[in-house]
């Protein structure tokens, strides 16, 4: 066993187990509104991933919705940036994703493997990386000095352990370069820094969608990219609904016996204990600010959307 997955399985062994949950923002739509009409149906998540806000917003949610716990959603790290360090005052966004998931309790910081941001140019939205072996040494360098950075944050605070990074498979690939296959990219990872994964099914879908569906069916590509990707390092699954009504994505194993239903919980689930289940219908909540997909809101009368764009 290599060194980093030593490092990570340590870690990992001590994230509690979270369930089934539900990734939200705290305005869009208001999130004590949305936990208070979701109780009022009888629908309880296991635990919230909440996207990023002013770390007050944060604390002030972790209060309103405790016990329940909180994971903590990221955004502003480039880490597929290989100018990371030099172009860009790094050190200060990852102080930042320290204080908000202590405002959050949270076991787990996860960010998408994307980038806004690159060769001093800013984009709208996501770009992928490349999916090279180099872009891959680079993406595992930068993580470990984030991971890094996290630890010295809260041991400076004298705080319990810091949360472990994880990297999301990346959204909305509607274009992609490089001579590795997307699964191989994240194995790659894997072998340099002891960071988790999130297993995006919707993401997963857009990379067959844009890049992969005139050769194959989405089955065989699903099975290929799952053998080839590390599932050891998967500590949650994102469960979204693109174009459900049209494709299924084959079940990776059985639901675990003894698992509470999941129906009402099409959000996201946490496979730190897989074997899991899938559900692929739409979220209950809208896609998030900046994604071109925009479902409508949910059918919850009280709820008011208003947009989020409070720096911290």
């Amino acid at each position: 066993m290599q060194r980093c997955d030593r490092e990570f399985y340590n870690r990992a062994a001590r994230v509690p187990l979270h369930g089934v949950g539900l990734s939200v923002d705290v305005f869009s739509p208001e999130l004590l509104d949305l936990a208070s009409a979701l109780a009022q149906a009888g629908l309880r998540p296991d635990y919230w991933e909440v996207f990023e806000a002013p770390a007050a917003e944060l604390t002030r949610i972790r209060r309103a919705l405790a016990p329940t716990p909180c994971a903590y959603h990221a955004e502003g790290m480039w880490l597929i940036d290989p100018e990371l360090m030099s172009r860009f005052p790094w050190v200060e966004p990852t102080h930042r994703m320290a204080r908000h998931a202590e405002s959050l309790g949270a076991a787990w910081v996860n960010h998408e493997c994307a980038s806004k941001q690159f060769a001093g140019y800013s984009f709208g939205t996501y770009l992928p990386p490349l999916f090279t072996r180099a872009a891959a040494e680079v993406t595992a360098a930068n993580a470990v000095r984030c991971q890094r950075a996290l630890n010295q944050c809260y041991e400076s605070a004298a705080s319990p352990q810091a949360p472990l990074l994880l990297l999301e498979l990346p959204p909305l690939t509607y274009f992609s370069f490089g001579d590795l296959a997307p699964a191989e990219f994240f194995a790659a990872i894997a072998q340099a820094a002891p960071c988790g994964f999130v297993l995006d099914i919707g993401h997963l879908w857009t990379m067959w969608r844009y890049g992969e569906r005139a050769r194959v069916t989405l089955e065989s590509f699903t099975e290929r990219f799952l053998e080839a990707f590390p599932l050891d390092r998967v500590i949650q699954v994102h469960l979204a609904g693109l174009a459900s009504a049209h494709y299924t994505l084959p079940s990776i194993a059985p639901a675990r016996p003894g698992s509470a239903k999941t129906d009402h919980f099409p959000g996201e689930s946490d496979c730190r204990d897989a074997p899991f289940s899938h559900d692929t219908r739409p979220p209950i909540a809208p896609a998030r600010p900046g994604s071109p997909f925009h479902p409508p809101p949910p059918a919850i009368d009280p709820l008011q959307l208003r947009s989020n764009g409070c720096p911290d």
